[in-house]
């Protein structure tokens, strides 16, 4: 690619002449230059002060749609400068900030006085000056590549000034395990982690940790532990973490050291630096990743209600098996899954967790899965073929023995398509009062159909919508005439279609199903006023088409007699 200055014409003049024009002297750096890179050493005084300033500008080789960084060796600034590379924040964050017309002597004249502001001002003063973000000091030290520890935003470590670390580990270097329980110095529990957080780390480490009364304004790891050294001499050896004994048991040893930091404008919380020292002496900083049940919902504080929710998910194909996975992900605490096959390969294309669960029993590979991403959502698998006359020896799956306890659950979501498993699982609700969806494609994935039955007998059953589909009142939706296969290995004939279009479907199912279960909730998410929705994704000759959507409010059929659903003698449906 060729260099900006050659790409754009000009716009190198146009830089040059603005810090002229505001009497900012500059010297370009011909090593840089030579290598295809445009830095500028800076020297200016800014308006109203009689000092002059060194600053570095990096050009990046994609100016001007992004910006340039500043560098201030010798500034030291609390806010709005990085502690360590020294970066100046003249603009915020957001690429919006900066316009392609933008240049360094006009950005500078503009914004470097108001960074000044912070080295002699009160900060709570100059807080209309700044974007309404906090500044986590945590973000700035140089963290080891994917080394983490998870820890619980709202843990309180209010007692003591140090104490000791428990913490559970999966991988050593990079170190990757999260902190069991903070004890005090005695080894008493101060607080102690959701046992869900920490099931998926099976090795044991020990660590000490120490309070700060703020950020530590140093990255290298050796000054840091002279510093803790020096004020807790009984938790930390001036050369290091206790490394004889961490060797000696062959195990990494963590130091924790808690301090305050901004989390949003003029609010702060205890942050956790980690240095985690291998068995061979070697230390690097462990980056703590905020993991506790409500730092996983803050993004999305609508499905709070889904905490207390369970679901019975039946059908793991490539429709159920992206809907458990969303379950979970979106923080259902209970999902039931159902399936009696194995992962083909050749689904593989289709089915969420790739080539590495070819031959697996559905159930098991997706239980894993979420076990080890989803801590906080449980997993009850059953590997079943609702309704198979022939009777399984245990353990296996049997209907008398296991069917009511996986379909005890405040929402039953059906992804199986077989409409006589769907009549069969929306009567079972009826009975039991609790809501039921099923979901399902067309061949070519061509489009595909969403119906909820609600509990209650005045609500439109699973009857009323065949009836609704039969007279029109329910549109079908479009399908491939060609497409089914039987590919080779595979015992039914399938539909064809692809994974992005099938899952237009499903996400529709599970926005369905957040939307009932958090129905009567305040501040909830939104609750659906129509029961079926009907899609396609091509017209009748298969020309591709953005997703037209068609929803329909059911009632119930005249001609639906189904006395199951409709029985005025049913147990009071369950609060969703």
């Amino acid at each position: 690619m060729k260099p900006w200055w050659e790409r754009f014409p000009g716009r190198l003049e146009e830089e040059t002449a603005s810090l002229t024009k505001h009497g900012i002297q500059y010297r370009r750096d011909d090593l840089a230059w030579r290598q295809g890179q445009f830095v500028l050493g800076l020297t200016l005084t800014p308006p109203g002060t009689e000092t002059a300033v060194e600053l570095r500008a990096f050009y990046p080789e994609t100016f001007p749609y992004q910006r340039f960084e500043v560098v201030a060796p010798g500034l030291a600034l609390t806010r709005h400068q990085h502690p360590f590379g020294k970066n100046l924040c003249l603009l915020g964050r957001a690429s919006a900030n900066w316009s392609e017309r933008d240049t360094l002597g006009d950005v500078l004249q503009a914004q470097l006085p108001a960074l000044l502001r912070f080295i002699s001002e009160d900060h709570e003063k100059l807080r209309d000056i700044e974007e309404r973000q906090g500044e986590p000091f945590s973000d700035f030290y140089p963290y080891l590549p994917d080394s983490a520890v998870l820890v619980d935003t709202n843990w309180q470590i209010a007692l003591g000034p140090s104490g000791r670390l428990k913490l559970r580990y999966s991988e050593a270097v990079p170190f990757r395990g999260a902190i069991a329980e903070v004890q005090d110095a005695s080894g008493k529990a101060i607080v102690t982690a959701d046992a869900a957080l920490i099931q998926t780390f099976p090795n044991i480490a020990r660590g000490r940790w120490v309070r700060w009364n703020a950020p530590i304004v140093e990255s290298n790891i050796r000054r840091i532990l002279a510093m803790v050294s020096a004020r807790y001499k009984e938790v930390v050896q001036p050369s290091g973490l206790s490394r004889q004994r961490a060797a000696s048991r062959g195990q990494p040893e963590v130091l924790g050291v808690v301090f305050p930091e901004e989390v949003a404008p003029g609010e702060r919380h205890d942050a956790w630096l980690f240095i985690v020292q291998s068995p061979d002496g070697n230390a690097h900083f462990a980056r703590a990743c905020r993991a506790g049940r409500v730092d996983l919902g803050s993004r999305a504080p609508e499905l709070v209600p889904l905490r207390q929710k369970s679901i019975a998910a039946i059908g793991m194909g490539s429709l159920g098996a992206p809907s458990a996975i969303d379950f979970a992900r979106n923080g259902v605490s209970l999902v039931k899954i159902a399936d009696y096959d194995f992962v083909e390969a050749g689904t593989i294309p289709r089915w969420p967790l790739g080539i590495s669960a070819a031959g697996r029993v559905k159930v098991d590979a997706l239980a894993r899965f979420i076990a080890e991403n989803y801590p906080y959502t449980r997993v009850e698998k059953f590997c079943a073929m609702i309704g198979h006359g022939q009777r399984p020896p245990p353990p296996q799956y049997s209907d008398h023995r296991d069917l009511e306890r996986l379909l005890e659950a405040d929402l039953i979501h059906d992804a199986t398509a077989e409409t006589g498993i769907q009549h069969f699982l929306a009567d079972f609700a009826a009975e039991r009062g609790i809501p039921y969806i099923c979901v399902s494609t067309t061949p070519g994935a061509w489009g595909g159909v969403v119906f909820r039955q609600l509990p209650g007998a005045q609500h439109a059953c699973w009857s009323c919508f065949q009836h609704a589909m039969h007279d029109g009142i329910v549109p079908t939706p479009l399908a491939d005439p060609a497409g089914m296969l039987q590919p080779a290995g595979c015992a039914n004939p399938i539909f064809t279609g692809a994974a992005f279009d099938i899952q237009t479907v499903s996400l529709m199912a599970v926005r369905m199903a957040v939307s009932t279960l958090c129905a009567g909730h305040e501040k909830g998410y939104p609750s659906f006023d129509w029961d079926v929705a009907v899609v396609n994704l091509r017209t009748p000759k298969g020309e591709f088409i953005a997703p037209q959507w068609h929803t329909v409010k059911l009632e119930r059929h005249a001609a639906c007699h189904n006395e199951i659903a409709h029985s005025t003698d049913l147990a009071t449906p369950k609060a969703a």
